[in-house]
């Protein structure tokens, strides 16, 4: 669906002479397209480097970063959504724990590591296909035998 197309967008700017930066004005390109009402659940950022440190603080993938892609760099890509609202139109067609909720979040993550030419490689080797994913959400206000009542499961 759309995260994982604003994924493969986001991918399409890391590559070297870019700036961090375009990652976020990529996404965001991508987004005004295909759904613009999701721009406002967009992060301010996608991402950081991964080096000596975990997080290197200052290889942020956000709108301000001019730093630009070299070979070799890694990164720890984040792309989602958060807390977008559920319409009652959404609430209707699931499942009854997912009607109480108000709001959901998404993202997909890897690491990542630029190549001379083309993609970053992708190095988390799993598949992002929904039908590959599988999740599990519960109420955790509720006592453990009543939650199993309300436990969604979904595995492709």
């Amino acid at each position: 669906g759309t995260l994982l197309a604003l994924y493969n967008a986001c991918l399409e700017c890391m590559i070297p002479g870019n700036e961090l930066k375009d990652v976020v004005e990529g996404a965001k390109t991508f987004l005004k397209k295909k759904d613009p009402t999701l721009l406002t659940f967009l992060p301010k950022n996608l991402g950081f480097a991964i080096g000596l440190e975990f997080r290197d603080g200052s290889l942020v993938l956000n709108n301000v970063n001019t730093t630009k892609f070299a070979v070799g760099m890694v990164f720890n890509l984040a792309v989602g959504f958060h807390n977008v609202p559920l319409t009652t139109e959404d609430k209707e067609k699931s499942p009854e724990v997912i009607q109480r909720l108000e709001v959901f979040s998404m993202l997909i993550a890897d690491v990542v590591a630029v190549q001379k030419e083309g993609l970053p490689e992708v190095l988390t080797k799993l598949s992002k296909e929904f039908g590959d994913v599988s999740y599990s959400i519960s109420n955790e206000n509720e006592g453990a035998e009543d939650a199993d009542d309300d436990d969604v499961e979904v595995v492709g």
